[in-house]
């Protein structure tokens, strides 16, 4: 089953454009470096080793492992009350270069971009539960139907 997920373009949607036009999305926790084949034990340990907490542990683990390809993401422009729509086209990847402007960003995922629509086209209270505090969390129904129904 296709799922649906939200991640966050940095603090206040700084990162939206660069999302869009580097056809990606980014989370940050660059200290951890690669954690590619890591499971959610050992990105605890990288985390304690790196950041001193494990709080954001499975957040990261779902972007680096729950996340598949084929699977959706919806990016949120706070600036224009836009959410974009991207389909995954790649498997997680760690890059030591600075692809995006703020170089905490380290670990990536390759998009490819549907569509996008305005906040205002769903129910207030899909609205309501797309607030998450989380950089990265899945979306379920219905809220995952009703923004399927828009395209």
């Amino acid at each position: 089953m296709v799922k649906l997920f939200i991640v966050r373009a940095g603090r206040n949607s700084r990162l939206v454009n660069e999302f869009l036009d580097n056809d990606l999305i980014a989370i940050s926790f660059a200290q951890t470096g690669n954690l590619s084949g890591f499971d959610l034990d050992e990105i605890n340990y990288s985390m304690m080793v790196n950041y001193g907490v494990r709080k954001y542990s499975k957040i990261i683990n779902r972007f680096v492992n729950e996340i598949s390809l084929g699977d959706y993401v919806i990016v949120y422009d706070s600036e224009s009350r836009i959410y974009h729509l991207a389909r995954i086209s790649s498997d997680y990847f760690y890059s030591e270069f600075d692809i995006l402007s703020d170089s905490e960003f380290k670990h990536f995922r390759k998009v490819e971009w549907i569509g996008e629509f305005f906040r205002d086209d769903l129910s207030t209270k899909s609205r309501r539960s797309l607030t998450v505090p989380w950089f990265c969390a899945e979306i379920k129904s219905p809220v995952k139907d009703e923004i399927f129904d828009l395209f």
